[in-house]
């Protein structure tokens, strides 16, 4: 199911629109949260720590992430992120997940996964940005050609929810944890040379 989410019924919200949705079902999950990550660059608003790896100095972006912190979330349901990863990663994503394991942000539960254990799920196009916040809602997230947030598009049906989330789980269950691939493939690299286009 989760491949068919962009033929679902949904409504598409802007920017603001969204994140007043999703902050208003937040409180409410009951057991986990779910984030399906897929692409492979994006660019981020309002993080020095990437503004700073942006304009070369990798060094000063490391730092920044060490007094960046993690989300100010208390809750009572397991956070969960599974990151698809091609290799050879790209800058982002060598950011990004150098930014996961950032002081503050022990609490959320991060997998890494292949392209290839998705592969199945991909025979027409790639899969969605999603959120899913438990069985109450589900996001397709938006960006815009620039690769910035745009907004989100919200599916409220509680049966589309349910299969995103089943398939969901067998794709977290083939996961890496990020520790262990961290360690292996990104710890060892270079500085990311950013493309400016």
């Amino acid at each position: 199911m989760i491949e068919k989410v962009r033929d679902t019924p949904g409504e598409m919200l802007a920017l603001a629109k969204y994140r007043a949705a999703f902050w208003q079902v937040w409180p409410h999950i009951p057991d986990r949260f779910d984030k399906l990550e897929r692409q492979q660059h994006f660019q981020e608003l309002d993080t020095p720590s990437w503004d700073a790896a942006s304009a070369g100095d990798w060094q000063l972006s490391l730092e920044l992430m060490q007094t960046a912190g993690g989300p100010e979330l208390i809750t009572t349901f397991a956070r969960r992120r599974l990151r698809v990863v091609e290799l050879p990663v790209t800058p982002y994503l060598q950011w990004e997940l150098h930014w996961y394991r950032r002081p503050g942000n022990e609490d959320e539960q991060i997998r890494v996964i292949d392209p290839a254990a998705i592969a199945g799920y991909e025979t027409a196009q790639l899969l969605p940005e999603l959120v899913i916040l438990g069985p109450l809602a589900m996001f397709e997230v938006i960006y815009n050609q620039e690769k910035f947030l745009a907004g989100g598009r919200q599916i409220l049906a509680h049966d589309i929810i349910a299969a995103c989330r089943a398939d969901f789980e067998q794709l977290w269950e083939q996961g890496e944890d990020l520790d262990a691939f961290f360690t292996r493939e990104i710890a060892p690299l270079p500085p990311p040379t950013m493309s400016h286009k």
